[in-house]
């Protein structure tokens, strides 16, 4: 008979060795706790195959952008929650990192959504009782894991539209301009190529009028 309290045992051990491993930035210690053939797949969809090529990918991490920062964590609560659902034909099936530009952080940015546009439609995905606050009030309340559904939600980026287009038309002009400029140099954006006409007319008004908005209708 498996016992199941020493394999739980073992489970939070290896876990706390990875978080161990983690906060002193140990890649060699960290990629120690993998097997030989393990295929470490990264937030971005990139794999490190063995434990050799995971250890290079964290020593990147923990001597580059998390140098410095990578030490120190505690213990950090977290919870598994129903994935987000996508609609294919007359089907639905789970969100794809692979296959999904949605599933991407990027993808948001680089079509110019408000970044308080999406969490508000994401917040209330996850707690239903946020969507029908106003955004601003959504925004400031407190997420709860008992209120998340076991049933995955579908993301509708044709409601998350509507939802960013009625936020917009709340915003000062100015606040319009200064979030277009900043999209408009963003590396996701960029990466697209050249920014659309009719934004580059609108951006050309911060050079035309030192009031920047005061044309802006």
């Amino acid at each position: 008979m498996v016992d199941e309290s020493a394999e739980r045992r073992a489970i939070l051990e290896l876990g706390q060795a990875l978080q161990d491993a983690w906060d002193r930035g140990d890649a060699a210690g960290y990629a120690s706790l993998f097997t030989d053939d393990a295929d470490f797949v990264a937030w971005n969809g990139s794999h490190g195959r063995g434990r050799q090529a995971i250890e290079d990918g964290h020593r990147r991490l923990f001597d580059g952008p998390l140098a410095g920062y990578a030490a120190g964590f505690g213990r950090i609560p977290y919870a598994h929650i129903a994935p987000l659902m996508k609609q294919d034909g007359a089907a639905r099936r789970k969100l794809s990192k692979r296959k999904d530009p949605e599933a991407n952080v990027e993808f948001y940015i680089t079509a110019g959504y408000p970044a308080d546009g999406v969490l508000y439609y994401l917040r209330g995905l996850a707690n239903g009782r946020l969507a029908e606050m106003p955004i601003e009030q959504a925004l400031r309340e407190p997420l709860r894991l008992e209120e998340c559904s076991v049933a995955g939600p579908l993301v509708d980026l044709v409601k998350l539209e509507g939802i960013t287009a009625d936020l917009i038309a709340t915003m000062k002009s100015e606040d319009i301009l200064e979030q277009l400029l900043t999209w408009g140099e963003s590396p996701a954006r960029r990466a697209v190529g050249p920014i659309p006409r009719y934004c580059r007319k609108f951006t050309s008004w911060r050079v035309v009028s030192s009031g920047a908005s005061s044309g802006m209708k």
